[in-house]
């Protein structure tokens, strides 16, 4: 699922910068080198394993509902219309003019077509995270918190964090 992360960075940064909303997009482009596209086309995931490594699904998640940790790759938003329906909106393709970055990166090139007919496009070369785009402090301690709040709950996730601290 490494391979999806530059996408999912460029779906966000579009939203962000566009202020895109899922029933703005018409169809979305995604495009990996041609050594990682097929990786990440699962179209129709039939479990949670599968779900993660499906670039339509995994863009679903990140428009609806916002984030891409265990809490939003469940059943329930595999099953969930709306991720269906906006996940048949994504098609993934190789790209061989970004194998040229596949040694040392995992680039995603992503294209949006908005349903009032721009054309947008977004590049990424390392994903957030990756060794090339390093995560900040303040970066590392929200993710532990987006993957632990769930079974602590945030209120006891704040205490845990506070008491390691000390």
């Amino acid at each position: 699922c490494a391979v999806i992360h530059a996408a999912i960075d460029c779906t966000r940064q579009l939203a962000e910068e566009h202020k895109l909303r899922p029933d703005d997009i018409e169809a979305m482009d995604v495009a990996y080198t041609t050594a990682s596209s097929d990786h990440a086309a699962i179209e129709s995931p039939t479990d949670l394993l599968s779900m993660q490594f499906s670039t339509s699904y995994s863009l679903a998640l990140t428009l609806i509902k916002g984030g891409n940790t265990p809490l939003e790759y469940t059943h329930e938003s595999l099953q969930d219309g709306r991720i269906r329906d906006f996940a048949a909106r994504v098609k993934v393709r190789a790209e061989p003019s970004l194998d040229q970055y596949f040694e040392n990166h995992r680039p995603s090139l992503v294209k949006v077509r908005t349903r009032s007919g721009a054309q947008l496009e977004k590049f990424v070369l390392d994903a957030k995270g990756s060794p090339g785009a390093r995560l900040s402090s303040a970066d590392i301690d929200a993710k532990i918190r987006s993957q632990v709040a769930g079974g602590l709950g945030a209120g006891r996730c704040r205490s845990e964090e506070h008491t390691s601290e000390l």
